[in-house]
């Protein structure tokens, strides 16, 4: 929707780093939404090439792409380490 996502990262990841340093050491991952639209393809591109070390779940959620996938990284996030 026009809006650029390697700014809105570099936005977020400064407010982050603002809020609270230690959230950078923290797993990250990207869910880029609306990837049905025209432009999305040539965004997530884009924003692969810029952001190697961040998982990104290419995602629509009007379609349901993207959400089990996203479920699924977000429960392994959540779930304590096996010992």
């Amino acid at each position: 929707e026009g809006r650029d996502p390697l700014e809105d990262f570099a936005t977020i990841n400064d407010e982050l780093r603002e809020y609270d340093e230690t959230l950078m050491e923290r797993p990250m991952l990207v869910a880029l939404n609306k990837v049905d639209l025209p432009e999305a393809k040539e965004n997530l591109k884009r924003l692969k090439a810029k952001v190697r070390k961040v998982k990104i779940i290419p995602m629509s959620a009007e379609q349901g792409e993207g959400i089990d996938e996203l479920r699924k990284l977000l429960e392994e996030l959540a779930s304590p380490p096996a010992a």
